[in-house]
């Protein structure tokens, strides 16, 4: 599986221009979100663990991408509600160089993360994963995406774009 961070920093060549400084300007004006995949589903055995599909997302105005599949992307430790995130790794001058998975039980988003889904584990074993627009942004900026149900407990906003998937 490749990790694909851009910008990259890799600690050791000099930069003209620093990842950081991308940081700065693009994370002001585009929300994190997953622009497609990401997909949890529940690994076969009993092992609380997860696979990830292919996907990609914006976090903190860098594109993160999965290129493959990963099987048994993320276990978790104990039978509870867990929320897992993609989350940026940084080197020793606090740069960004790639990602990773992680998880909490208490939904509190860590910095420079995105939750990409609530995961419940009982049993020694994923019971149940849930991706709901509350847990994955879809889009960014006005933009949202979702059944008419979901459209209906949302606060519209002058200019917000709004598309119903289902009636």
């Amino acid at each position: 599986m490749a990790k694909v961070l851009i910008p990259r920093s890799d600690s050791v060549s000099a930069k003209v221009i620093e990842p950081s400084d991308s940081e700065k300007l693009l994370a002001s004006v585009e929300n994190d979100h997953t622009r497609s995949g990401f997909t949890v589903t529940a690994n076969s055995g009993v092992n609380r663990s997860v696979d990830v599909s292919t996907g990609i997302a914006r976090i903190k105005g860098y594109h993160v991408e999965n290129d493959s599949p990963s099987t048994a992307a993320y276990t978790f430790s104990t039978d509870n509600t867990h929320y897992l995130y993609i989350r940026l790794t940084r080197d020793a001058n606090n740069e960004p160089e790639s990602w990773t998975y992680t998880s909490n039980t208490t939904g509190t988003t860590p910095t420079d993360a995105l939750m990409i889904a609530k995961v419940v584990c009982a049993g020694g074993d994923v019971s149940s994963i849930d991706q709901t627009y509350l847990y994955k942004k879809v889009n960014h900026l006005f933009t949202f995406v979702g059944t008419g149900a979901e459209i209906n407990g949302l606060t519209l906003h002058e200019g917000m774009i709004v598309f119903c998937t289902e009636t």
